[in-house]
């Protein structure tokens, strides 16, 4: 499989490896000593290589803001919306709402930015 090249990440990589939806602590664990993450989440098992869903993630007083690879915002979500969206987007757990989210917004925006 080639691999697409994209430069560096917008924040430091942090791993988490679980078969389970994640929760609020999962992800705001890997925010603990640093202002943004590039959070990579991916299964338990597999080869040491395997490919994962990436989030760019940071905190916004309450609230976490998402980002795409070029660091421009995408949206500002609650944590609990976070979570879902997170989860969704990686396959965990499927949600209606989150669903018209990516669709309406995170692809719309991310269209925008490449055709101006």
């Amino acid at each position: 499989m080639p691999r697409n090249i994209i430069g560096g990440s917008p924040f430091p990589v942090r791993t988490i490896e679980l078969d389970r939806p994640l929760t609020l602590d999962d992800i705001s664990l890997q925010l603990r000593d640093i202002p943004g993450v590039s959070l990579c989440v991916r299964t338990a098992g597999g080869h040491t290589n395997r490919g994962g869903y990436f989030f760019h993630i940071a905190k916004d007083g309450a609230d976490y803001r998402i980002f795409d690879i070029s660091k421009r915002i995408v949206a500002t979500l609650t944590p609990q919306k976070l979570v879902r969206f997170v989860n969704h987007v990686s396959g965990r757990q499927f949600d209606a709402e989150m669903l018209v989210f990516c669709q309406s917004v995170v692809n719309f925006k991310q269209d925008q930015n490449e055709h101006g």
